[in-house]
Protein backbone atom coordinates (compact mmCIF):
# COMPACT_ATOMS: atom_id res chain seq x y z
CA UNK A 1 0.00 0.00 0.00
CA UNK A 2 2.81 2.26 0.67
CA UNK A 3 4.02 1.87 -2.14
CA UNK A 4 1.28 2.17 -4.41
CA UNK A 5 0.97 5.44 -2.59
CA UNK A 6 4.69 7.22 -3.56
CA UNK A 7 3.86 5.54 -6.90
CA UNK A 8 0.75 7.27 -7.11
CA UNK A 9 3.27 10.39 -5.74
CA UNK A 10 5.93 10.10 -8.01
CA UNK A 11 4.36 12.17 -10.58
CA UNK A 12 3.33 14.89 -8.10
CA UNK A 13 6.56 15.40 -6.52
CA UNK A 14 9.18 15.12 -9.18
CA UNK A 15 6.46 15.75 -12.48
CA UNK A 16 8.44 19.59 -12.54
CA UNK A 17 4.95 21.04 -12.45
CA UNK A 18 5.44 25.04 -11.95
CA UNK A 19 2.11 26.55 -11.13
CA UNK A 20 1.61 23.78 -7.83
CA UNK A 21 -1.20 25.13 -5.64
CA UNK A 22 -1.20 24.14 -2.06
CA UNK A 23 -4.04 25.08 0.04
CA UNK A 24 -5.03 24.57 4.20
CA UNK A 25 -8.56 24.63 4.88
CA UNK A 26 -10.39 24.42 8.30
CA UNK A 27 -14.27 24.08 8.24
CA UNK A 28 -16.67 22.73 11.31
CA UNK A 29 -18.68 19.45 10.97
CA UNK A 30 -21.68 20.47 8.36
CA UNK A 31 -20.21 23.09 6.42
CA UNK A 32 -20.57 23.13 2.81
CA UNK A 33 -17.25 23.38 1.82
CA UNK A 34 -15.96 24.03 -1.78
CA UNK A 35 -12.18 23.24 -3.62
CA UNK A 36 -11.75 24.70 -6.52
CA UNK A 37 -8.89 23.48 -8.90
CA UNK A 38 -7.97 25.83 -11.75
CA UNK A 39 -8.51 24.73 -15.11
CA UNK A 40 -6.34 26.83 -18.25
CA UNK A 41 -6.80 23.53 -20.42
CA UNK A 42 -9.64 21.01 -21.50
CA UNK A 43 -7.27 18.29 -20.21
CA UNK A 44 -9.28 15.74 -18.17
CA UNK A 45 -8.99 16.19 -14.14
CA UNK A 46 -9.44 14.36 -11.26
CA UNK A 47 -10.42 15.14 -7.54
CA UNK A 48 -8.64 12.17 -5.38
CA UNK A 49 -8.98 12.45 -1.48
CA UNK A 50 -6.17 10.89 0.87
CA UNK A 51 -6.65 9.71 4.35
CA UNK A 52 -3.53 8.49 6.54
CA UNK A 53 -3.68 4.53 6.46
CA UNK A 54 -6.16 4.74 3.15
CA UNK A 55 -5.68 4.07 -0.20
CA UNK A 56 -6.18 6.85 -2.77
CA UNK A 57 -9.83 7.63 -3.45
CA UNK A 58 -11.11 8.57 -6.26
CA UNK A 59 -13.89 11.41 -5.98
CA UNK A 60 -14.85 12.57 -9.00
CA UNK A 61 -13.58 13.35 -12.97
CA UNK A 62 -14.08 16.33 -15.27
CA UNK A 63 -15.60 14.07 -18.00
CA UNK A 64 -18.28 12.87 -15.85
CA UNK A 65 -19.45 14.97 -13.05
CA UNK A 66 -20.21 12.99 -9.49
CA UNK A 67 -23.34 14.19 -7.70
CA UNK A 68 -24.18 12.52 -4.63
CA UNK A 69 -25.53 13.29 -1.69
CA UNK A 70 -22.15 13.94 -0.04
CA UNK A 71 -19.45 14.52 -2.70
CA UNK A 72 -20.36 16.45 -5.75
CA UNK A 73 -17.93 17.63 -8.78
CA UNK A 74 -18.62 20.45 -11.28
CA UNK A 75 -17.19 22.05 -14.10
CA UNK A 76 -17.41 25.97 -13.53
CA UNK A 77 -15.90 28.55 -15.86
CA UNK A 78 -11.95 28.74 -15.27
CA UNK A 79 -12.08 25.90 -12.63
CA UNK A 80 -13.30 22.41 -11.96
CA UNK A 81 -14.91 21.82 -8.27
CA UNK A 82 -15.44 19.91 -5.63
CA UNK A 83 -18.20 20.36 -3.47
CA UNK A 84 -18.67 18.43 -0.07
CA UNK A 85 -21.95 18.66 1.27
CA UNK A 86 -22.29 18.42 5.11
CA UNK A 87 -18.55 17.27 6.01
CA UNK A 88 -18.13 14.74 8.83
CA UNK A 89 -14.44 14.65 10.93
CA UNK A 90 -13.43 11.54 8.99
CA UNK A 91 -13.69 13.85 5.53
CA UNK A 92 -9.96 15.16 7.35
CA UNK A 93 -7.56 14.44 4.94
CA UNK A 94 -5.74 15.40 1.77
CA UNK A 95 -7.30 16.27 -1.54
CA UNK A 96 -5.78 16.23 -4.74
CA UNK A 97 -6.53 17.95 -8.03
CA UNK A 98 -4.95 16.16 -10.50
CA UNK A 99 -4.71 15.98 -14.76
CA UNK A 100 -5.22 13.03 -16.89
CA UNK A 101 -1.22 12.36 -17.21
CA UNK A 102 -0.64 12.68 -13.07
CA UNK A 103 0.02 15.90 -13.44
CA UNK A 104 -0.68 18.23 -9.70
CA UNK A 105 -2.61 21.47 -10.45
CA UNK A 106 -3.72 21.28 -6.40
CA UNK A 107 -3.59 20.31 -3.17
CA UNK A 108 -5.86 21.11 -0.38
CA UNK A 109 -5.32 20.05 3.72
CA UNK A 110 -8.66 20.17 5.04
CA UNK A 111 -9.53 19.47 8.50
CA UNK A 112 -13.22 19.54 9.44
CA UNK A 113 -13.67 19.94 13.27
CA UNK A 114 -16.61 19.79 15.56
CA UNK A 115 -19.10 22.36 16.19
CA UNK A 116 -19.40 25.11 18.51
CA UNK A 117 -22.73 25.94 20.55
CA UNK A 118 -22.80 29.39 21.98
CA UNK A 119 -25.59 29.30 24.64
CA UNK A 120 -26.32 32.45 26.67
CA UNK A 121 -29.84 34.03 27.86
CA UNK A 122 -28.86 37.56 27.90
CA UNK A 123 -26.08 40.36 27.33
CA UNK A 124 -25.63 40.58 30.73
CA UNK A 125 -24.80 37.08 31.19
CA UNK A 126 -21.77 35.32 30.55
CA UNK A 127 -22.09 33.15 26.97
CA UNK A 128 -21.18 29.76 27.85
CA UNK A 129 -19.45 28.00 24.76
CA UNK A 130 -18.96 24.14 24.48
CA UNK A 131 -17.66 22.86 22.28
CA UNK A 132 -17.69 18.69 20.23
CA UNK A 133 -14.35 16.94 21.34
CA UNK A 134 -12.22 15.65 18.30
CA UNK A 135 -10.47 12.45 19.11
CA UNK A 136 -7.43 10.81 17.33
CA UNK A 137 -5.75 7.42 18.19
CA UNK A 138 -2.39 6.20 18.49
CA UNK A 139 -0.99 2.44 19.54
CA UNK A 140 0.92 2.76 22.42
CA UNK A 141 4.66 2.31 22.29
CA UNK A 142 6.17 -1.07 22.89
CA UNK A 143 7.22 -1.73 27.06
CA UNK A 144 10.45 -3.73 28.38
CA UNK A 145 9.97 -5.38 25.01
CA UNK A 146 6.60 -6.55 24.43
CA UNK A 147 3.68 -4.63 22.62
CA UNK A 148 0.72 -4.19 25.06
CA UNK A 149 -2.86 -3.87 23.37
CA UNK A 150 -3.46 0.11 24.15
CA UNK A 151 -4.74 2.79 22.85
CA UNK A 152 -4.75 6.45 23.73
CA UNK A 153 -7.22 8.80 23.08
CA UNK A 154 -5.93 13.05 22.97
CA UNK A 155 -8.91 15.18 23.28
CA UNK A 156 -8.93 18.86 21.29
CA UNK A 157 -11.05 21.63 22.71
CA UNK A 158 -11.29 24.64 20.70
CA UNK A 159 -13.04 28.06 21.84
CA UNK A 160 -13.83 31.18 20.42
CA UNK A 161 -12.09 34.20 21.59
CA UNK A 162 -14.75 36.70 22.02
CA UNK A 163 -14.44 40.61 23.46
CA UNK A 164 -16.03 42.83 25.45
Amino acid sequence: MVILFYILLFPVRFGGCTNNIIETKNVTVGETVRLKCPRKTSALLSWIRVIPGTLPELLGKSSHHTKDSHFTTKMESGSFDLVIKNPRVDDTGVYFCMTEKSAFLKRVDLTVVGEYLIQGKNDAEEEMCYSTPVFTRSKAQPDRGRLKDKETVYSEVRTPVTGN
